[in-house]
């Protein structure tokens, strides 16, 4: 299976993700361990508020909403939701990225999970 750079994002993102919303120490540990999870964190929520601000639609109760969806359908099938937004036209342009829609909602969860979303 062949990893590229926005398969490997977003399987480190849903993954980190998760172990936010889990907020046990077990998931927060199969993320990553020390310094290299707060980057990570932090990095990923930053990503997320800035998609939030490029769509004003993504709510907070809206990306609760869809994440929960794709949490519920696993990888492939998000991965198969992202080429049908890319498909479908419903692309989302972040700071010059051009990003599939769902994948923007995977980044906007990180951000609305993130417990300290700061600049430091």
């Amino acid at each position: 299976m062949k990893m590229d750079r926005r398969a490997w994002v977003l399987g480190g993102g849903a993954l980190a993700v998760g172990g936010l919303t889990l907020n046990t120490p077990v998931a927060r540990d199969l993320v990553c361990s020390g310094q290299t999870r707060e980057y990570q964190q932090v990095g990923l929520a930053r990503l997320g508020r800035a998609c939030v601000a490029c769509n004003p639609d993504f709510s907070e109760p809206l990306v609760a909403a869809e994440w929960a969806q794709i949490q519920a359908v696993g990888q492939a099938a998000l991965n198969a939701r992202i080429a049908d937004d890319f498909a479908q036209g419903a692309i989302i342009s972040v700071d010059g990225w051009q990003l599939a829609r769902s994948e923007a909602l995977v980044y906007a969860a990180a951000h609305y999970n993130q417990p300290t979303d700061t600049d430091a």
